[in-house]
């Protein structure tokens, strides 16, 4: 969020105006102005065990100021850092602040986590692959007996193969869904003590952790998945038992 604020000798009627031409930007999802009562009684809250430095002051030090949530399409770096350069800096805004610093650490950071993501993926999408393909190639070797002998009956190559590409989709749906629940449960514990901490340092707002449909959708990249490794598993059955 963007925060403005004023001179100690703001007049009321100044701070009102200049929040109604800020609530006609498009950028701006909601303002809220805090007025010095209220910033004080959020730094005395802040300052835990410490708030006695704060006895001797003989009247309130801070200024009114409007916190401004943007919307999500203004939500990146560049966006805000333009959003901050045009609102006007003149009287009575004293400062405007937007934590340009901590934001730019905090998207090298995600960026960061979001390749180690990536790169961690790909190689358990690897492994995951190999594991199905080897446990069902395995699987056909055990199996073999039965489908010289299926193919004395007259049974087709697809009817041979199903039943493999489907027991690795299987696999591969299973494996998903175990992960998301481990996930999912993981998540529900850490809430219970991070949901705090995001609210003070990301400010409010809702945090969707995973939803219905991206469940599915890692759901059905698992059954994709095991149906891949089955599929290039038993991809040499016509040339063994044509």
């Amino acid at each position: 969020q963007v925060i403005v604020y004023f001179e100690m000798h703001a007049e009321p009627d100044e701070i009102e105006k200049f929040r109604q031409e800020l609530a006609k930007r498009e950028e701006v999802e909601h303002i809220t102005t805090v007025s010095p009562a209220e910033a004080l009684t959020l730094l005395q809250g802040s300052l835990e065990g410490q708030d006695g430095i704060l006895y001797g002051l003989q009247e309130n030090p801070l200024p009114c100021s409007l916190e401004i949530r943007l919307k999500k399409p203004y939500l990146s770096s560049d966006a805000v850092e333009r959003f901050a350069d045009n609102i006007t800096r003149a009287p009575p805004i004293a400062d405007i602040e937007y934590g340009q610093r901590w934001l730019e650490r905090f998207i090298a950071f995600f960026e960061l986590a979001r390749l180690t993501c990536l790169v961690l993926g790909i190689f358990l999408i690897i492994f995951t692959y190999c594991v199905i393909a080897n446990t069902i190639r395995l699987l056909v070797y055990s199996r073999r007996d039965e489908i010289e002998i299926m193919k004395l009956i007259g049974a087709g190559g697809l009817m041979i193969k199903f039943p493999f590409w489907l027991e690795g989709a299987l696999q591969g749906a299973c494996g998903a869904g175990v992960a998301l629940l481990i996930i999912v449960c993981v998540e529900k514990l850490a809430m219970a003590n991070l949901a705090t901490l995001l609210h003070f340092y990301l400010g409010s707002g809702n945090y969707v952790f995973l939803n219905g449909p991206m469940a599915a959708i890692l759901l059905a990249a698992g059954a994709l998945l095991g149906l891949a490794g089955s599929f290039f598993a038993v991809n040499r059955l016509d040339a063994h038992y044509n």
